[in-house]
């Protein structure tokens, strides 16, 4: 690789780091008061997590709330040791999730369309109202877009490359 497509290299990913960090600065900015009110699906969400954790995990292939997979609580429930029993804790890994929903979305566009369409799209995600508004909510409902781009760049990449692991991680992923 010459020293032109090093710099070019070195150029998009200053880019990149520059839009993932606007991304997650425009989601976690202010948890605990944006959106004002905490849904009951939300609060649910966190108090469901932090039993999982007080109480044992118990089975974290069974269903919980509503039928909804134990996993999904867990996750909020360790986001919230880590950030904190607040709401913003509560939030943060929300946050978290859209922001590298948005890097997913990147490497899923440039894998098939190229740069100019993976810089558009993920400009697009980043800064979107509804992607917005669900990466700042506590419920598992974000996560949907990061694992569909994360394996589907896995299995395009995969299909370019034709390495096993690719196409494993892929599996992995949407499992």
């Amino acid at each position: 690789v010459g020293e032109v497509e090093r710099r070019r290299a070195a150029r998009t990913h200053c880019a990149l780091g520059l839009l993932l960090i606007s991304a997650l600065l425009v989601r976690a900015v202010d948890l605990e008061r944006i959106p004002a009110n905490l849904g009951g699906d939300e609060g649910t969400w966190g108090l469901e997590g932090l039993q999982m954790l007080s109480r044992g995990i118990a089975n974290p292939f069974a269903t919980r709330w509503f039928s909804f997979p134990s996993m999904s609580f867990l996750a909020w429930g360790l986001g919230m040791r880590v950030f904190g029993e607040t709401v913003a804790g509560m939030r943060a890994l929300s946050a978290l999730i859209g922001t590298a929903t948005v890097l997913t979305t990147f490497l899923l566009a440039d894998e098939l369309w190229g740069p100019q369409t993976a810089w558009v799209a993920s400009a697009l995600l980043a800064f979107g109202h509804y992607h917005l508004h669900y990466s700042r909510l506590a419920v598992n409902n974000i996560a949907d877009g990061l694992i569909a781009t994360l394996a589907l760049w896995l299995l395009a990449r995969g299909m370019r490359t034709a390495r096993p692991g690719a196409f494993a991680l892929a599996g992995a992923t949407i499992g």
